[in-house]
């Protein structure tokens, strides 16, 4: 059939519904909404001008008002202007507020002035939810979203914002200078082409340039005053943080929110202006079993929320956290392939391996081995094609302690099986671990040395006047005391060239001894 499908035309009478309530189909979420606030007690729960006063304009009822708000945010209409206009042509609406079409000062006082009130709202629909049996599954996933605060870029400071604001400033003036004392040669020079009206813009420039310097500083000040050393000016307490795209970031707000796994019903939120998720983990998992009223609690998150002591801070208090450990391999960020995207034609399971040796490695498979300390006999072994050692501890000691069928273990490993969890898991079990810390500090890689190459003096020879303790670069054990402006004490000796005159440049930038 050909042709277009044709609408009625604008003068063809028609019989619309009498009632409004005949638009609204029966499973019209408005109308759990309705039924929903109708059934809360307002003043109980603390909403204001729940009762009418007895002279001046008629207030509008906060059951109407609360009754918008949730539909703004159940169908994204946040803004209090859009919520106005949709209250004139949304039937829903319509339907919900009467025929009442709130402006938008009132629609933005009413949740103003009301925001803890709107919170118990937030708990008396999850212990409807209850109710309902809707929440019988203790198990939530927990995630954050960053909302974009009423605060501008501009108007949001740290120290590394001001730094380049101030730089590109100094720049601007430099370039106004230049040009200002090419202006004024030429004009020396008997050029009178050249405009005194572009001479005065200039210097006007500068001027301008001048003041933002003088503004900028002033912030500057209370920048450094503040506690996390970050300011913004519209919104004081929103936050600069960081998002997922590549040198971009919001200005704003971290929201978490604890989601019911099964009907996807949230249990819990709060509102942050940390801009990590890494300590929000126990917080949200224990609001949300309080909100479920349920002894135990399974919970799911992202990497973004791994953190030892969250995650032990949960199962102290029975709650279940299941969650990916966090990608911390710089093998992408230094140009190489990482685990998951290696290939072995060979022997496919083998993997490519860093060994002790500077740009060396090894193609192969990390043998873990347990040995009795006392006659060297091999206890447990297993063979893994995971290059690094951090994440063997807890399984060898739980093997070697399954084959010795003892009820407490004591373990010994190097620096490189050095991990919280894994130590944590360990204690658990019975197993007792002795273990050096790692050593982080990047001092060697860059040519400096770190806090172990340093040893102080806590005892003072007799005779030494002001004697104070100095450290000797070099080896560990060698030790040296020197006071005031004499001659050092004797004492060991440094054992390299390099170290002697690392020692005599210490000596020197001190200016009191010479060696």
């Amino acid at each position: 059939m050909a042709g277009f499908v044709e609408g009625l035309g604008r003068g063809q009478s028609s019989l619309f519904p009498a009632q409004i309530d005949d638009y609204m189909a029966e499973d019209n979420p408005v109308r759990a909404v309705d039924a929903f606030v109708d059934r809360l007690d307002l003043a109980k729960l603390g909403f204001t001008a729940t009762e009418p006063l007895a002279t001046g304009r008629p207030a509008y009822r906060p059951a109407t008002m609360l009754k918008g708000y949730i539909y703004g945010y159940l169908n994204p209409i946040p803004s209090s202007r859009r919520r106005e206009r949709e209250c004139q042509r949304n039937i829903d609406l319509i339907w919900l507020t009467g025929k009442l079409a709130p402006d938008h000062k009132t629609i933005a006082d009413f949740r103003k002035d009301n925001g803890k009130a709107i919170r118990e709202v937030c708990r008396a629909f999850v212990q409807l939810c209850r109710q309902l049996d809707l929440l019988s599954e203790a198990s939530v996933a927990i995630d954050g979203s960053k909302f974009k605060a009423v605060n501008a870029r501009d108007n949001n400071f740290t120290q590394a914002k001001m730094k380049r604001r101030l730089e590109r400033i100094d720049e601007s003036i430099t370039r106004y200078m230049e040009q200002l004392v090419t202006e004024d040669r030429q004009i020396a020079g008997g050029n009178a082409a050249v405009p005194q009206a572009k001479v005065e813009r200039l210097k006007d420039k500068i001027a301008k340039l001048n003041e933002e310097v003088a503004r900028l500083n002033a912030i500057n000040r209370q920048l450094q005053r503040s506690e996390d050393e970050q300011i913004s000016l519209t919104d004081p307490d929103c936050r600069s943080m960081a998002t997922s795209g590549k040198d971009t970031g919001t200005v704003g707000y971290n929201v978490q929110a604890a989601v019911d796994t099964k009907h996807h019903l949230i249990v819990a939120h709060e509102v942050t202006n940390v801009g990590s998720d890494r300590h929000q983990l126990a917080d949200m998992a224990k609001k949300a079993r309080a909100e479920l009223g349920s002894e135990k609690l399974d919970v799911v998150a992202d990497r973004g929320y791994y953190e030892g002591d969250e995650i032990k801070a949960c199962e102290d208090v029975g709650i279940s956290v299941t969650l990916p450990k966090p990608q911390t391999s710089g093998a992408k960020a230094e140009g190489r392939f990482g685990k998951p995207e290696q290939i072995s034609l060979t022997d496919p399971d083998s993997r490519s391996m860093a060994t002790s040796g500077k740009d060396s490695g090894i193609v192969g498979y990390n043998v873990q081995v347990a040995v009795d300390t006392e006659h060297h006999l091999i206890v447990a072994h297993e063979v893994t094609n995971v290059g690094t050692d951090r994440a063997q501890l807890a399984n060898m000691g739980h093997q070697a302690k399954a084959v010795l069928g003892a009820h407490t273990l004591e373990a010994v490993a190097d620096r490189g099986y050095y991990s919280g969890d894994e130590i944590l898991a360990c204690e658990r079990s019975g197993i007792s671990v002795t273990l050096p810390k790692p050593m982080k500090s990047g001092a060697a890689l860059e040519g400096r040395y770190g806090k172990q190459d340093f040893v102080y003096l806590t005892k003072m020879p007799t005779g030494a006047r002001q004697a104070r303790s100095l450290p000797i670069v070099g080896q560990p054990t060698t030790r040296a005391t020197f006071s005031g402006n004499t001659r050092p004490l004797r004492a060991a000796t440094v054992r390299s060239r390099r170290n002697a005159r690392r020692v005599k440049s210490v000596l020197s930038r001190d200016g009191s001894t010479r060696p």
